[in-house]
């Protein structure tokens, strides 16, 4: 790799470009930027959330460009303590990139992505980027380095089929077709009776009880590649200001058997729940039938929401089918819905094995485990 200092400066057609290490005092230009890119404020405590409060590093992740003074660019990351089963590292998520419009086509999504990667190549441990990059920006991260791992799919449950198009006309349509929907999801669910037995029953939580969410983690830790859910993890990255969270808790004999954290978000007038977090992530004696009672609670509790959508593999697929949900990536979604993918990359400085990790390939989908909780939109 070149050294940091080669890339702090160079010339890219008139304009000379200093790639660097995001300041504190960058913050008020960070945010005229993000505002003039996204369209809306990067708020105080949403940055501190992003940015400075996770637990898994003790730096600000952002990597700027700037010219002549004026920030003009900023490559952001959100940073993860990643488990292997056996070892655990970091890894670091794309996120917010933003090039000013009247800088854009020079390079500086390349230079700033290469700068950071100089910045992880350098520490001891490894480090992985794994991320959900759009169909615009991926081209530029596999020219990078990066590998497709597979698709990130997610499977939904639509409540108003009407909010999902944007056509007045086609709404109209689609809303005709609501009652049936309602009536389809109403009999899925009453399918999908309690196991006899099993005496399961369910608490919901106005926030995350970390301690619970931690236990029941560590009840059965996946040997595959996944966020550590600490209490410090649960303690920060449920406390997402855009978003609302809840957690429901499954319990027998009055001790805690499985938890599901819900986020709640309302934008352009449709409200939709996520499942954002499921534990234990694997295993349990009593999993399914606990899931199928969060769910059974969860899906009660969520009438007013427009679409619900969760992870297959965080809750085994064919449960979620049985409650009405429908994967993204096939008929009929996959009509209306744009294919994700995951793609990863070693940051380590070398080329050997620079895909294996503690024995894990990271191309492999069945090396990682991964819920919305790892991902930066949930």
């Amino acid at each position: 790799m070149a050294s940091v200092d080669s890339r702090e400066a160079r010339t890219t057609g008139r304009e000379a470009y200093r790639i660097r290490r995001y300041r504190p005092d960058d913050r008020a230009a960070f945010d005229s930027l993000y505002e003039s890119v996204f369209g809306r404020p990067a708020t105080d405590d949403w940055f501190a959330w992003r940015f400075v409060e996770p637990p898994a590093v003790d730096e600000i992740p952002i990597f700027v460009a700037e010219a002549d003074g004026e920030l003009v660019g900023a490559r952001p990351f959100l940073c993860f303590r990643l488990e292997t089963g056996s070892r655990r590292l970091l890894g670091v998520q794309t996120c917010d990139t933003m090039v000013h419009p009247d800088h854009r086509r020079r390079g500086l999504f390349t230079r700033m992505t290469e700068r950071a990667y100089d910045h992880y190549g350098s520490r001891e441990e490894p480090v992985v980027q794994f991320s959900v990059p759009n169909q615009y920006s991926r081209p530029g991260y596999l020219k990078l380095g990066c590998a497709v791992v597979g698709p990130f799919a997610l499977s939904h449950r639509i409540h108003r089929p009407e909010s999902l198009v944007d056509d007045d006309r086609l709404a109209r349509l689609a809303g005709a077709g609501r009652p049936i929907l309602r009536l389809y999801n109403t009999a899925r669910q009453r399918l999908t009776a309690p196991t006899g037995g099993d005496d399961i029953g369910v608490r919901c939580h106005d926030r995350v009880p970390s301690e619970t969410f931690e236990e029941l983690y560590e009840t059965a830790v996946p040997n595959r590649i996944h966020a550590v859910r600490s209490r410090a993890f649960y303690e920060w990255r449920f406390d997402n200001p855009r978003w609302t969270y809840r957690a429901y808790t499954a319990h027998r004999g009055g001790e805690p058997v499985a938890g599901i954290v819900t986020g709640t978000k309302t934008a352009n007038g449709r409200t939709r729940m996520q499942l954002t977090d499921v534990v234990p992530l694997v295993g349990g004696r009593y999993r399914r039938s606990a899931l199928a009672a969060l769910l059974r609670r969860i899906l009660s509790d969520a009438g007013f929401v427009d679409l619900v959508s969760a992870r297959p593999g965080a809750i085994p697929a064919e449960l979620l089918a049985a409650f009405g949900f429908a994967p993204d990536d096939r008929f009929p979604l996959s009509l209306a819905t744009t294919t994700t993918l995951l793609i990863t990359k070693l940051i380590d400085g070398r080329e050997d094995d620079r895909w294996l990790v503690d024995g894990h390939d990271l191309q492999d989908p069945t090396s990682w485990q991964l819920a919305l909780a790892e991902h930066n939109t949930a």
